[in-house]
């Protein structure tokens, strides 16, 4: 979302475009009406759902641009400390692929609550990572062949959703890895992410 003007207009309309398919509860493989009268059922519905929905996009949103603000300049702050430079590159990248600018059409108010416990969670394994580079590359190694993997299938996956639902548990895996004070939101393994990553197809 802290991205040059195009980005934003583009991250604006999926939000827009994602809000109403909330509130008119369109998402995915949902039955569209078939007639007026059902027509007219959805619309009622929906209406009635749209500004709270857009509300509850624009809490979760708004709680998680100080979290981006600070962790964006404590990276910057700490691009030249030798101790967490390889964790900064790998922070960068993870933070690339945790803010897409199509995050909001697979994304839910509810996922984007646990946004700022992953952007905390990178900075304790940067000071981590400054403190003891070498523990720090231990810990990351046997995830990122898998990481890897996923990176691959999650383009051509046939359910966006389900996707995305993966890289949640990657993020969860992180947390446990890096910072396990933050507690991860579910139980995560290296095992049971394989098993989710060949699911995908």
């Amino acid at each position: 979302p802290l991205v040059g003007r195009a980005e934003d207009d583009a991250f604006k309309m999926v939000l827009l475009t994602r809000v109403v398919d909330v509130a008119f509860a369109i998402e995915g493989d949902a039955d569209l009406p078939r007639d007026r009268a059902a027509f007219d059922r959805l619309v009622a519905a929906g209406s009635s759902r749209l500004y709270p929905t857009f509300a509850r996009f624009q809490q979760a949103i708004d709680a998680l641009r100080p979290e981006i603000q600070k962790t964006l300049a404590t990276l910057r702050a700490q691009a030249k400390h030798p101790g967490g430079k390889a964790a900064t590159a790998d922070i960068r990248t993870q933070l690339e692929a945790l803010f897409p600018p199509d995050l909001m059409a697979s994304a839910t108010p509810e996922d984007l609550d646990q946004f700022p416990r992953y952007l905390r969670a990178m900075l304790a394994r940067l000071d981590r990572a400054i403190a003891n580079p070498k523990k720090d590359a231990e810990k990351l190694a046997p995830f990122m062949p898998l990481w890897s993997a996923f990176d691959l299938r999650r383009r051509s996956a046939h359910s966006p959703r389900d996707a995305f639902q993966v890289h949640m548990a990657f993020e969860e895996l992180r947390v446990s890895l890096f910072a396990p004070e933050l507690k991860p939101a579910f139980p995560v393994s290296l095992q049971k992410l394989a098993a989710a990553v060949e699911a995908l197809g």
